[in-house]
């Protein structure tokens, strides 16, 4: 049987959708501040900022927690992991492992943690509004985040990242959930085993997968 993760970025396309149901199918591997609103068994923060904070308030004791080697040091507390290397070596900013963020860390240690099939929730490349102008998370204009004003960041690296891991995990199946109408990425219309589903669809797999339990 094969081994499904969830990893749940911080996209407003999830704002209201019931994560704690996935659960029941495979572990939840969560972003950043996800810790205020939602329990996940996995927490990646590669921000130290947000680690910090996510550690003053408890939220590695009631995760398996992973930060970077140098802000694990720092924070200096038990029960904190230290995030794994990456399987490549590269001199382009995309390639260094300081470049990556908590989203792409969060899939890349399911794939460590041996899963066969990752879903993928929240994971807006773009931004949000008219012509996708403004910035798109959850928690902006909360603490060490962005203001609703500012512009969304540029997805390249972004892409850039998801192809290293479609490159070197081809035995992986890699399912973004998203919006019918939210654009993708067109790059990876090139890797085969990169699909997209909707949250309606989603849903109807899990409460399928949950029957047959």
């Amino acid at each position: 049987m094969k081994k499904i993760a969830y990893c749940i970025g911080n996209g407003e396309s999830r704002k209201g959708y019931n994560l704690q149901k996935l659960r029941d199918i495979g572990p939840l591997y969560g972003c950043g501040a996800i810790w205020r609103d939602n329990h996940v068994d996995n927490l990646i923060c590669c921000n130290k900022f947000r680690a910090r904070d996510a550690v003053t308030n408890g939220a590695h004791l009631r995760s398996n927690f992973y930060t970077r080697k140098d802000w694990a040091h720092y924070l200096a507390k038990d029960k904190i992991r230290v995030l794994p290397d990456l399987p490549y070596f590269g001199l382009d900013l995309h390639q260094q492992p300081i470049n990556w963020g908590s989203g792409l860390y969060a899939v890349y240690t399911a794939i460590k943690e041996e899963a066969d099939v990752i879903m993928m929730l929240g994971y807006d490349f773009y931004g949000k509004g008219k012509n996708q102008k403004y910035a798109n998370n959850i928690y902006l204009n909360t603490e060490h985040y962005r203001n609703e004003k500012q512009s969304p960041r540029d997805p390249g690296k972004w892409i850039k990242q998801f192809e290293l891991l479609f490159k070197h995990f081809y035995n992986i199946t890699f399912i973004f959930i998203k919006p019918e109408d939210y654009p993708y990425p067109l790059e990876f219309d090139a890797w085969r085993y990169v699909l997209y589903d909707t949250y309606e669809g989603l849903d109807k797999f899990v409460d399928n997968k949950i029957k047959s339990m």
